[in-house]
């Protein structure tokens, strides 16, 4: 997504203009709830449709419904990954991916749609802290352990793409430090029996660890803090469609999703992703990984790509844990589904099957 700021959403009038004077009046006194347009009824619809089917987990920060997926392989379970997928999308387009790896891997997929976004509940593309998002992966790795889905001793990785990589690394850090329950980082050697979950790998799809250079200037730092304070659901940064991909037709499908917010970026929003944007680039050097998959394109400008280069370069992987980082020279930021994607997803398979390798019996 890219990050500009749009002098609209700053001057009042123009906001009243824009969004109708009582969506208006309702942001300037913080409402929480403003008044549901096509996307939250889209939404809406959604969510009734998962939490009758079951496909629900309570957020850890909110106890709102999140909805999730997953997918299990044919043949028998091998290893686990999680997907964390990024801002204003939804986890339902990782399918191709979770298909992907659990042909080639054995992996069982668990995904989720975090809050305010795809068919979970909230407000849509909105959270009060960045730390929520944190909380709720926690809460669906206890959530999957607790159901039988995460077993102990079968190795995980966990994925993370964009906004779901800076949710992802705060999580590792987690780990690392043993705050979470039932999962511990394990970078080589068979995994002993009875062992908990081991978490043997870090997969990194274009993460957002940097804004964008045309946004992060102290004007617009400084105002984005106190619009966050003041005016939380403030629309006020512009999401430019064309910067997704090169692809046409991939970005001709994600203009087209209704499960996708193509509204633009709110206040709060804006400014929690980039203090942990800068919490997690300033905390890198004492992040220890069990072992790193980084890919991301070179020429993204939804997010700066030298957060990544930094925080790859800052971090360390264990000993007997691998570190590749390939960085596509012209890609744009979903590698995912660009044209190079196959690639990609090609070399995330290879990660995975080193990775189940490196720590079986």
């Amino acid at each position: 997504m890219d990050f500009l700021f749009s002098g609209s959403g700053i001057a009042a009038a123009a906001v009243a203009a824009t969004l109708g004077a009582s969506t208006a009046l309702a942001l300037a006194f913080g409402d929480e709830d403003p008044p549901a347009g096509p996307a939250e009824h889209r939404a809406a619809g959604t969510q009734a449709a998962a939490i009758a089917a079951g496909r629900v987990f309570p957020s850890k920060s909110t106890g709102m419904h999140l909805a999730f997926r997953e997918w299990n392989p044919r043949a028998e379970v091998r290893m686990s990954v999680v997907v964390l997928h990024g801002f204003g999308e939804h986890c339902g387009r990782y399918d191709h991916v979770a298909r992907a790896l659990g042909e080639r891997c054995g992996a069982a997929v668990f995904a989720y749609d975090h809050q305010g976004h795809g068919a979970s509940e909230g407000v849509r593309a909105h959270c009060k802290r960045f730390s929520d998002l944190v909380d709720d992966a926690e809460g669906f790795l206890a959530f999957l352990r607790a159901s039988g889905r995460l077993r102990d001793g079968e190795p995980l990785v966990i994925l993370g793409h964009s906004m779901g990589g800076l949710v992802a690394a705060h999580l590792c850090r987690r780990i690392q430090d043993g705050r979470v329950e039932g999962v511990t980082p394990h970078a080589a050697g068979p995994v002993p029996a009875g062992a908990s979950v081991p978490f043997v790998g870090l997969v990194l799809s274009s993460p957002f660890f940097k804004v964008a250079a045309a946004t992060d200037t102290p004007a617009l730092r400084a105002a984005s803090s106190a619009l966050s304070a003041t005016l939380p659901l403030l629309p006020v940064v512009a999401l430019d469609v064309n910067a997704v991909a090169a692809n046409a037709s991939v970005r001709s499908q994600y203009a087209a999703d209704p499960l996708v917010y193509h509204g633009m970026v709110r206040a709060r929003m804006g400014a929690e992703m980039s203090a942990a944007c800068a919490s997690i680039l300033a905390s890198a050097k004492e992040l220890v990984l069990p072992s790193l998959h980084l890919v991301f394109g070179g020429s993204d400008t939804l997010v700066d790509p030298q957060g990544a280069r930094d925080v790859a370069a800052a971090c360390s992987v264990a000993e007997g844990g691998i570190s590749e980082v390939l960085e596509l020279e012209g890609s744009l930021h979903e590698v995912l589904n660009d044209d190079r994607s196959a690639e990609v997803i090609d070399g995330i398979a290879a990660f995975l099957l080193r990775r189940r390798a490196a720590v079986s019996r």
